[in-house]
């Protein structure tokens, strides 16, 4: 490093550009603290996953060779170590944010089953920003955010990777309180893909387009939940009042029209990946199913995909639709109801016999 970056007291090095590579299809198990093995084509290599410090996991192959880093690489110098949280924000070269990471690890929150949503989360965290004194970097993998998940479930939001970005100039913005320093670079298409950049961008599009109709099916499904969790605990307040019978004849309905929309959106009954095998696909699983195969090649998507996204997402409308509806009339009778009673906003539990 030059006299100037050691002197200075932060410096965000110009990155080096990327390749945006379309990364091999494996088959593989999920790895374990021992010896993995992944099979690419015929070729299998084996390899222990490693943790580093910012929580990133690293393969490290026993049998093959270590390719670098697949995305941008990002060289920043810290004089001291910082106090406060660290960002660095990737943005298009227009400013539009894409994804933002902090050297503060998020808490996730958890679901009814505690012990496997912190099983997942000791497996898939996401990296945080190093700022150790002296060099220091970080890696983006060029991808979007994944769609939202569902609330309390940690499986939906393994369903669908956020797109790639396509070949263009991009942004990072690092930064510590209320400095902030600005780097551009460049995502160069691989060079052996004959795909115009009018191509990967319509890919890309279609890409976006369907990790939104994702985020929405999901957001639907969390708002039918949290009604439903609503419901019943009005039914457990009022238990032993007048009103419960009523609450639970309104509630009953209530509930029965949303289990329909959820089994339009998700599969309820799926609780593993042996379940999918038995149980048919819903909207959500089809549109992620629809995603891997358009993000599958560097290829524009076909007519065939762009048909099945308009299909998919006409339906998608109609259950949303139908939930605004439940929500403007069928909850607003219980609520009403509610309202009536002139219940109390604590009503203790009845005891006795």
């Amino acid at each position: 490093m030059s006299d100037e970056v050691c002197e200075a007291s932060v410096h965000l090095f110009q990155p080096r550009p990327p390749t945006r590579y379309l990364a091999a299809f494996s088959y593989e198990m999920p790895p374990t603290p021992g010896k993995n093995f992944a099979f690419l084509g015929p070729f299998q290599a084996t390899y222990r996953q490693q943790e580093v410090a910012t929580g990133e996991k690293v393969r490290k192959y026993l049998d093959a060779g270590q390719n670098p880093p697949d995305g941008a690489i990002i060289h920043y110098y810290l004089k001291e170590q910082p106090q406060g949280e660290v960002t660095l924000t990737f943005l298009t070269a227009s400013g539009q944010v894409i994804r933002t990471f902090s050297s503060e690890e998020k808490k996730q929150q958890q679901g009814p089953d505690r012990e496997k949503d912190k099983e997942k989360e000791k497996k898939k965290k996401e990296p945080r920003v190093p700022k150790a004194a002296g060099a220091n970097r970080f890696v983006w993998d060029l991808r979007y955010p994944s769609p939202r998940g569902i609330e309390g479930d940690r499986e939906s939001e393994e369903i669908m990777k956020g797109p790639v970005v396509p070949p263009g100039t991009y942004q990072v913005q690092l930064k510590l309180g209320d400095q902030t320093y600005i780097q551009s670079f460049k995502v160069h298409k691989d060079p052996r893909v004959r795909t115009s950049g009018e191509d990967l961008q319509e890919q890309f599009d279609l890409l976006q387009a369907i990790r939104a109709q994702v985020s929405e099916v999901h957001g639907a499904v969390s708002a039918v939940r949290s009604i439903r969790r609503q419901v019943d605990e009005w039914e457990l307040r009022t238990r032993g009042q007048d009103i419960h019978e009523s609450l639970v004849g309104l509630g009953k309905s209530l509930k029965d029209r949303l289990a329909v929309i959820e089994e339009g959106l998700i599969q309820p009954k799926v609780k593993d990946q042996m379940d999918t095998l038995a149980e048919p696909m819903r909207l959500s699983a089809k549109l992620a199913a629809l995603a891997g195969t358009v993000a599958s090649a560097d290829a524009p998507p076909t007519r065939q995909a762009r048909r099945l996204f308009d299909d998919l997402s006409a339906s998608v409308a109609v259950l949303t639709r139908l939930l605004g509806q439940i929500i403007d009339a069928d909850v607003a009778t219980f609520n009403t109801r509610v309202h009536e009673a002139n219940l109390s906003a604590i009503i203790p539990p009845v005891t006795g016999s």
